[in-house]
């Protein structure tokens, strides 16, 4: 992976340990391979075994072949072109300007594609880079200017100069480490909403095994072929290192505090906080005094992330956002009391990407902690992302029922082991639980008793009623018969605003839930797979509009005593028969947050 970066070779335990410490640049394409290689082939050419100009050529082509090999991705290439210019300027003997070294590789790269100017790796490469040149600068080490410390100096022990001399290197590792961490941490946070404090450490201590992998990986595959003997050393040395490093990041991973999740800044302030870090290296004789900057730092920090929160805070209405997860239900409920209940967080296909598109909404609304899981059933896509959901958010309970703790299957037992590991409350619940919470919303379990229902998981499936100031939002899993036969037996209950069972499957008897239900709005939580005219026309018979998840993304609603605000993620509605894009124009206005 460091000599070719098949990261995808990797197994995902290991993709997301290295993520999590914050070393994640040493399994990507990076300008690091490149300047590694480039700077050992030209001190082992500059030995003496051919001239001066052969060798520059020899580094110059080599760095160009190993830039294609990895597909000439933008650091790559940027690093390609910084050496080249350094060659170039070793040559005719002129001495390069780092920062315009840098300028030069990003021409390149846009000229190339202009495209890497919006994408999270170049950007990232590039930020690294120049705080890299300019800690580099700051923190390089002086000349000793008195002539008797210079004196002092020379006549120290030797064991006491080499002490000196490495520690100084190691502490200037630090200080340029957590120049290049402190100036990528905003931009990581907020595409990544992830806080790698180990990476101030793990950066300058895995500097020589990432480096010894690297060449060794590199003699091995270039020259190893000429003796057995030497490619068994080659291939070992680089077996060690890796081992080295492997052992380290696993270790860092597992420590509480190698990490943290957290909602990111908003564009305006990452747009400000780099407009004044760039103002203040360009033009240093402008820039305020110390104090000055750490407070005005201190000023827009506390802006910029007191704003998300404040967002999550008690608001006079109730807000309902369908999630878009595919084939899968997740459904956010941020009560007006500011209580956050979450129903159900799962889809079909890997549980990491319904999480990442669950944790990425809450971070938008500023919520770090959910007071309840709501659980619906044992299917698997209505649970499978909350043991990751759990690892970055606070949360107060999770509520299911016992037919859905019965399940024995894999799937359950690692729910179970990651809710008894996070510390989590684990209730069971049934209908006639009632939760009354502050600002007046109450929520109420229907379905199913104690006891359950003979039939699926499916026909067990927990149905919430969330009632606010007049309004019902009814919230059903997948429930089918004979399940949703007890339900229908009750008198009939008009409902605003419905959630399809099963994904608007026809097995839940439409017609009949929406005779009984008469819901304003029908929401279908599913795929592009879950598109059924049949079941749309039974909901719009009734006068409801059906808006899929999968046509419109997140839905998002908006319930005050005298309305109900309908919006949606994305304003096109792809696949929807014209009737129901007609009938949805009618009520969804494009919500973008």
């Amino acid at each position: 992976a460091l000599g070719k970066i098949e990261r995808d070779e990797l197994d995902e335990q290991t993709n997301v340990a290295f993520a999590k410490t914050g070393t994640i640049h040493l399994l990507s394409i990076s300008g690091l391979h490149v300047g590694i290689l480039s700077m050992f082939l030209f001190g082992i050419l500059r030995l003496g075994l051919i001239g001066r100009r052969l060798a520059l050529a020899c580094v110059a082509i080599t760095t160009i072949v190993y830039a294609l090999l990895i597909s000439a991705e933008p650091p790559a290439v940027r690093a390609t072109i910084v050496v080249l210019l350094v060659c170039l300027a070793t040559l005719l003997r002129q001495r390069p300007l780092s920062f315009n070294l840098l300028a030069a590789g990003a021409l390149v790269v846009l000229v190339m594609n202009p495209c890497d100017l919006f994408r999270i790796g170049p950007q990232l490469s590039f930020l690294a880079v120049a705080a890299l040149i300019w800690a580099g600068g700051r923190f390089a080490p002086r000349p000793i200017a008195d002539p008797l410390d210079r004196l002092i100096a020379q006549t120290r022990p030797w064991h006491v100069k080499w002490t000196r001399r490495w520690a100084s290197r190691l502490l200037q590792g630090f200080a340029i480490s957590f120049c290049v961490w402190a100036t990528g941490v905003p931009l990581v946070l907020s595409q990544f909403h992830l806080i790698s404090p180990a990476t101030l450490a793990l950066t300058p201590l895995l500097a020589v095994p990432v480096a010894t992998a690297l060449i060794s990986g590199f003699l091995l595959l270039t020259v190893g072929w000429l003796a057995w003997p030497l490619a068994a050393m080659c291939g070992a040395v680089c077996d060690c290192s890796l081992w080295a490093i492997d052992t380290c990041i696993d270790y860092a991973a597992s420590l509480s505090w190698s990490h943290a999740w957290a909602p990111g800044p908003a564009f305006w302030w990452l747009a400000g906080f780099y407009a004044a870090l760039a103002a203040c290296v360009v033009a240093p004789r402008w820039c305020p005094p110390p104090r000055w900057c750490l407070a005005g730092f201190a000023g827009w920090t506390a802006l910029g992330f007191g704003l998300p929160l404040a967002a999550g805070h008690a608001s006079p209405r109730l807000e309902c956002t369908f999630l878009s997860v595919g084939h899968g239900c997740a459904v956010l409920l941020e009560l007006p009391g500011g209580e956050n209940v979450l129903y159900d967080a799962g889809r079909l296909g890997s549980p990491e990407a319904g999480a990442r598109s669950i944790a990425g909404y809450l971070w938008h609304r500023g919520i770090t902690r959910l007071d309840a899981i709501v659980l619906s059933h044992a299917d698997v896509d209505h649970y499978n992302a909350v043991p990751e959901l759990l690892t970055k958010f606070r949360v107060g309970a999770i509520y299911a029922t016992p037919a859905m703790l019965l399940d024995e299957g894999p799937a359950m037992q690692t729910l179970l082991a990651a809710v008894r590991q996070a510390g989590v409350p684990l209730r069971e619940t049934w209908s006639g639980d009632r939760l009354r919470v502050a600002g007046g919303c109450l929520l109420e379990v229907w379905h199913p008793t104690r006891r359950g229902v003979l039939g699926s998981d499916n026909a067990n499936s927990l149905v919430l009623d969330v009632e606010y100031q007049g309004r019902r939002i009814l919230l059903t899993g997948d429930l089918e018969s004979p399940g949703i036969d007890d339900l229908l037996a009750e008198s009939p209950c008009r409902c605003d605003v419905v959630l399809t069972p099963h994904h608007g499957s026809a097995r839940s008897n439409p017609p009949g839930f929406a005779a009984w239900s008469t819901p304003e709005v029908a929401v279908v939580s599913g795929s592009a797979n879950d598109r059924r005219p049949e079941v749309d026309r039974a909901y719009r018979q009734r006068g409801a509009c059906v808006l899929n998840t999968a046509d419109y993304g997140a839905i998002h609603l908006a319930v005050t005593r005298e309305r109900i605000e309908v919006s949606a993620w994305k304003p096109a509605v792809h696949g929807a028969t014209s009737e129901s894009a007609e009938r949805s124009a009618e009520v969804v206005a494009l919500y973008r947050p």
